[in-house]
C-alpha cells in the first residue's frame, strides 16, 4: 500500500521518507509559499532518507548532497516568499531551470543508487523501470525548453501538450518507486529473518 509503514527495521523508514519527499518536491499547488514549504519538506525527507541508504550504495551521497543544495535553495525562497520577496524575469526562469536540472540528477542518482543495491543484492527493485521513465521525463522536460524557446503558437500547443507527458512520468515515477519501497521492504524482512 502506498506510503505504509511495516516495522521492518530502518531501511522501511528510509525508503518511505525518499518517497514521501519525492512526493512533496513534486506537488504544484497554487499557493507560492506553501509549495516552497513542501518543496523544502520533501528534500529534507530525501536526504534524511538517502543517508540511511549510504552503507548500501555509496552513489547515494551524491544524491543527497544534491538534496541538501536544493534544500537549501528551497528554504531561501521559502524565507523570501514569507517577506514578498521572489526572483524574477530571467533571473527567475535560469534559476527554475538549474532546480529542475538539480531535481532530475538527485532523481537519476538515487535510481542509480537503488541500481547498484539490485546488482549487489541480485534482487530487483525496478531500477530498470525508474531508469526508463526518468529518460522519457528528461526528454520531455529538454523538448519543452525548446519549444520554450522556439515561443510560437505551435510550440506553445507542443509544449502544454508535453505537460501531460510530463505529468504521466511523475506519476509512473512514484508509483515504480513504491514498488521499488515494497520489494526493499521485502528484502530487508527476508534479510532479517535469515539473520535470526
Amino acid at each position: 500500500m502506498f506510503l505504509r509503514e511495516d516495522r521492518v527495521g530502518e531501511g522501511g523508514q528510509y525508503m518511505t521518507a525518499v518517497l514521501a519527499g519525492f512526493l512533496l518536491v513534486l506537488l504544484h499547488l497554487k499557493e507560492e509559499g506553501l509549495e516552497l514549504f513542501l518543496k523544502l519538506a520533501g528534500y529534507i525527507l530525501i536526504a534524511g532518507g538517502l543517508t540511511g541508504f549510504l552503507k548500501e550504495s555509496v552513489i547515494f551521497a551524491r544524491a543527497r548532497k544534491g538534496a541538501v543544495v536544493l534544500a537549501v535553495c528551497a528554504g531561501i525562497l521559502w524565507l523570501g516568499s514569507l517577506y514578498e520577496l521572489s526572483l524574477s524575469g530571467r533571473a527567475a526562469t535560469v534559476f527554475g531551470w538549474l532546480v529542475t536540472a538539480g531535481d532530475m540528477y538527485i532523481r537519476y542518482m538515487t535510481v542509480a543508487g537503488i541500481q547498484d543495491m539490485e546488482q549487489a543484492g541480485n534482487e530487483e527493485f525496478y531500477s530498470k523501470e525508474l531508469f526508463q521513465v526518468w529518460k522519457i521525463w528528461t526528454a520531455t522536460l529538454l523538448f519543452i525548453l525548446l519549444m520554450l524557446f522556439i515561443s510560437s503558437e505551435l510550440t506553445m500547443f507542443l509544449a502544454s501538450a508535453a505537460g501531460v507527458v510530463l505529468l504521466a512520468c511523475v506519476v509512473i515515477f512514484l508509483i515504480y518507486l513504491d514498488r521499488s519501497r515494497a520489494a526493499y521492504l521485502n528484502y530487508v524482512k527476508e534479510r532479517e529473518a535469515s539473520l535470526r
